[in-house]
């Protein structure tokens, strides 16, 4: 047997061993500076209960190793007109109830960010209106302009509609 021969089969071996081995939980434990006080992501602005909900929800944008603003549920964004913006919003993206993500949410979250007892009022300005253009198209009507609108947003978690 050749030495290729010999070390494709030793990989082999090693991968069926792996993949038949049993899966063994292993108890997971971390320190935090604080207690995570609400898992509504409006309630409560604080940085500790912002950071867990980074693990369950998910914004228009996020911001990458260099702190630069890129797509998350929005796959891309343009400035139209000065006081518009479009945001075009990823496909196929389903909530865990297993509900599809469209235009809807965010309007509805956008209504609910704004609504009384939200902690989070200033992240959107409150005569800024969100227009559906179609089930992955969203407008976002300023009276004035904001170009750094959307560095504002990576904290401005979408919910589902259904909530």
């Amino acid at each position: 047997m050749s030495v290729r021969q010999s070390l494709f089969a030793a990989t082999t071996v090693a991968i069926v061993a792996f993949a038949i081995a049993p899966a063994s939980a292993q108890t997971l434990r971390y320190a935090n500076q604080g207690d995570l006080k609400s898992l509504d992501p409006y309630t409560l602005r604080e940085t500790t209960t912002t950071a867990h909900h980074a693990h369950i929800y998910e914004a228009l944008v996020t911001r990458d190793k260099q702190l630069k603003t890129i797509p998350a549920l929005a796959e891309s964004w343009e400035t139209p007109e000065p006081t518009r913006w479009r945001f075009h919003l990823r496909h196929n993206v389903k909530f865990h109830n297993g509900d599809p993500f469209t235009a809807d949410d965010v309007i509805f979250s956008a209504d609910r960010v704004r609504a009384k007892g939200s902690n989070f009022t200033s992240v959107i300005p409150p005569d800024a209106k969100f227009v559906k253009i179609d089930d992955y198209t969203v407008d976002v009507v300023l009276s004035s302009p904001n170009p750094i609108l959307i560095t504002q947003w990576d904290g401005w978690y979408i919910m589902d509609k259904k909530w």
